[in-house]
């Protein structure tokens, strides 16, 4: 028994030291957690620290996005009020044109009336000033004729005087030329015999100077020869020095100085032979000359006694022709009073019936002078008015192809407004969808939040804590999904962001192009106003210029 007993209280230590173990293993275990739950709890608290960050971060970057939707929405509504004014002013400067083209088409035709009736009161004084001015030409015709036919008579009878004056004047010349010739052939005949003497003289002469050249060149031959005798003399005086080296050098002097002497002898020889020949030619030359000059003073002196002579004759005989002249012409005046007398009686007559022919004719060119004028003026009115319907003709199709052109213009404005408008609310429908996305994404998120936190809550229920791994392992998975939601929202953010400046960049083009477009409808209209006046100009120019070219022209052409 007491065996048995022993045995149990063993095993009851053993059993209370294995529990005591256990229980110290179970405190240790009991402060491992504990420490464990403090280290969670202020992880968790962390977490639930930027878990309220990161919600408020999210709500102040969905106010921001919201507040950025509201402004791109308020620059799309001014963008479509832009576009609403522009068409307001396409609108306006459409009526303004139409208004313009309106007023201009009734100044136009108020000043074509005008044109008109200033053109036929034009017509009418032209037609008043051509009838004076046919009757002024008529009266200066008249006496222009009355002083042509005076002068005519008086350019007849002076031109029949000189007629014959002249042929007295002529017979007179051939009586007087007829004497000069006889003259004037012995006066040729003269100088043809001093011409004659005097080539005589100049044969002499030549044949005198070609006699001196011959002196000359025999002087200069003998020359040469006296200095080829020179040279043959050093040459033998050389030779004589050479072969009489033994002399004395006195003798050798003293046949160098004869020598000298012999030459200078000869020279003076010569030079004086030559001196007395030219001087015998100059003497012969002279005398020639002088008896030359004394015949020809002889001669001329003859000739100017005989033209004297032939003058006095000649001045003789014209004094007896000019007083046969005007004693023929006194004669020939009294004839041709006789027949001036006659010649008056006939003019007048003829005078008379010339008159009664030129009134007729007169009569005549009035008559078709007229009918002339009023075609004239009939087709001039005819041509103004066929300009005229032409001219408006022409600018009517020029106004319809600028209005068409012009609403072709609208009408493209309008196809890139309605583009506009188009793009606008394809861009609204983006900012829409981004919006949509954004709010999806914070639902997803705050679910997500809510979720972790239920799931974190559901673990931590109180202050115990059941599974420490599982909660780890949460919060471990629920780092990289913040993560994820953070790179998200900063792709959204730059999306939105390229979004804004893209919308920004394309509504500012657009807003440039359709500013340009109005500049160029507006410079358009502005041209074609200009071009309109001038052409209203030139029709104002154009239409008065014929009618001052027919009618100034119209008394030349008839």
């Amino acid at each position: 028994m007491t065996g048995n007993q022993g045995l149990q209280e063993k095993e009851m230590r053993e059993k209370l030291q294995a529990a005591e173990e256990e229980n110290g293993i179970l405190k240790e275990n009991l402060k491992t957690a504990m420490g464990e739950k403090d280290s969670l709890s202020i992880a968790f608290e962390l977490l639930k620290n930027e878990a309220q960050v990161a919600e408020k971060t999210h709500s102040s970057e969905i106010l921001e996005w919201e507040s950025r939707a509201n402004h791109l929405r308020d620059e799309l509504q001014n963008m479509s009020n832009a576009c609403e004014t522009n068409q307001s002013i396409i609108d306006n400067y459409k009526a303004k044109n139409d208004e313009s083209s309106r007023r201009m088409e009734m100044t136009y035709e108020a000043r074509i009336q005008d044109q008109i009736e200033a053109h036929t009161k034009n017509v009418k004084d032209l037609e008043m000033s051509f009838l004076l001015q046919m009757e002024e030409q008529r009266k200066g015709s008249k006496i222009q004729l009355d002083s042509m036919e005076e002068s005519l008579l008086r350019q007849k009878e002076e031109k029949a005087r000189a007629k014959e004056a002249y042929a007295k004047y002529i017979r007179d010349l051939e009586i007087v030329n007829g004497r000069l010739d006889d003259q004037e052939s012995k006066f040729l005949s003269n100088v043809y015999t001093y011409n004659n003497k005097i080539v005589e003289l100049e044969e002499k002469l030549g044949k005198i100077e070609i006699k001196g050249l011959s002196l000359e060149d025999d002087l200069n031959s003998l020359l040469k020869r006296v200095k080829e005798h020179t040279d043959h003399s050093k040459q033998v005086v050389k030779n004589l020095q050479e072969a009489r080296s033994s002399y004395s050098a006195v003798e050798i002097k003293l046949t160098a100085l004869a020598q000298e002497l012999e030459l200078d002898a000869l020279s003076a020889r010569i030079q004086a032979q030559k001196d007395a020949e030219m001087a015998e030619q100059r003497s012969k030359h002279e005398n020639f000359l002088r008896r030359n000059k004394m015949e020809c003073s002889e001669e001329v002196q003859l000739m100017t006694l005989e033209h004297d002579r032939a003058l006095q004759e000649l001045k003789r005989t014209l004094d007896a022709a000019e007083k046969k002249e005007a004693i023929l012409v006194r004669g020939h005046m009294n004839a041709l009073k006789v027949q001036l007398s006659s010649i008056e009686a006939e003019w007048k007559r003829r005078q008379e019936t010339l008159a009664e022919q030129s009134q007729r004719r007169r009569e005549d060119e009035k008559a078709t002078s007229r009918k002339h004028f009023q075609s004239d003026l009939d087709n001039l009115r005819d041509s103004l008015l066929t300009s005229f319907t032409e001219e408006k003709l022409n600018l009517e199709a020029e106004r319809r192809k600028e209005a068409h052109a012009l609403r072709a213009r609208v009408s493209e404005l309008e196809g890139l407004i309605n583009e506009k408008e188009e793009k606008i609310r394809g861009l609204m429908q983006e900012i829409t969808n981004i919006e949509e996305s954004r709010r999806a994404s914070l639902l997803e998120m705050k679910t997500c939040h809510k979720q972790n936190l239920s799931e974190m809550y559901t673990f931590f229920p109180g202050n115990v804590i059941q599974n420490h791994e599982l909660c780890y392992f949460l919060l471990l998975s629920w780092k990289p999904k913040m993560k994820k939601q953070r790179a998200e929202l900063k792709e959204i953010r730059l999306e939105g962001l390229t979004m804004v400046e893209t919308l920004q960049t394309k509504h500012k083009s657009e807003l440039q192009a359709s500013q340009s477009v109005a500049e160029e409808a507006h410079l358009q209209a502005k041209e074609i106003k200009q071009q309109l006046e001038e052409k209203l100009e030139k029709l104002q120019v154009l239409s008065l210029q014929p009618t001052l070219n027919k009618h100034y022209n119209l008394p030349k052409v008839e």
